[in-house]
């Protein structure tokens, strides 16, 4: 007898989320460049046919982070609809290859920078 998995569906999806600062050439924002944000519902409704109820999301904390404590998440409202219109259930990726602007990975500092992001969350 087998026992029942975590998530509602074996088969789990994933929407490209990375926030990256690109060497030499600023920041990229793959969310917006494959336009997945624009086309949230869409991308969502493909997924139910396919058997798949699971998605791996991004909150895109560059993006999101407006510094001091700060925070505007509105940017994940077409995806929270979307998820909620078609029943997926979202995997939030809090840091997928993006960091805010005046952050420093080897900083003292950074890893509460991120807690406080998470809680925020």
């Amino acid at each position: 007898m087998t026992k029942p998995g975590i998530f509602p569906t074996f088969f789990m999806s994933g929407f490209e989320c990375s926030t990256f600062d690109w060497k030499d050439q600023g920041r990229r924002d793959l969310v917006d460049e494959t336009q997945h944000l624009a086309n949230a519902d869409a991308d969502y409704a493909m997924l139910p046919p396919l058997g798949i109820a699971v998605a791996r999301e991004g909150v895109p904390w560059p993006m999101v982070d407006r510094g001091s404590g700060a925070y505007d998440f509105g940017r994940i409202d077409p995806f929270l609809s979307a998820q909620a219109r078609h029943k997926v259930l979202p995997i939030w990726d809090l840091c997928h290859y993006g960091y805010p602007d005046d952050c420093d990975p080897f900083a003292d500092g950074f890893a509460e920078r991120f807690a406080d992001y998470a809680r925020a969350t």
